[in-house]
C-alpha cells in the first residue's frame, strides 16, 4: 500500500512537472513573439530615421538654393 501511495505521488509530481514545462514553453513562445515585435519596431524606427535624414538633406539643399 505504501508503494502505491509513492507511485501515486510520483505520478502527481510528474503531472505537475509537465504542466510547468508547458508553462515555460508558452512563456518562451511569448518572449519570442515580443522579440519579433521589437525587431519590427526597430526596423520601422530605422526607416523613420532614414526618412528624417533624407528630409534634412532636402531642406539643406533648399536652404543652399535660397542663399544663392
Amino acid at each position: 500500500r505504501v508503494a502505491e501511495a509513492e507511485k501515486q505521488r510520483a505520478a502527481e509530481a510528474t503531472k505537475v512537472a509537465e504542466a510547468e514545462k508547458q508553462k515555460a514553453a508558452e512563456a518562451t513562445k511569448v518572449a519570442e513573439a515580443e522579440k519579433q515585435r521589437a525587431a519590427e519596431a526597430t526596423k520601422v524606427a530605422e526607416a523613420e530615421k532614414q526618412k528624417a535624414a533624407e528630409a534634412t538633406k532636402v531642406a539643406e539643399a533648399e536652404k543652399q538654393k535660397a542663399a544663392e
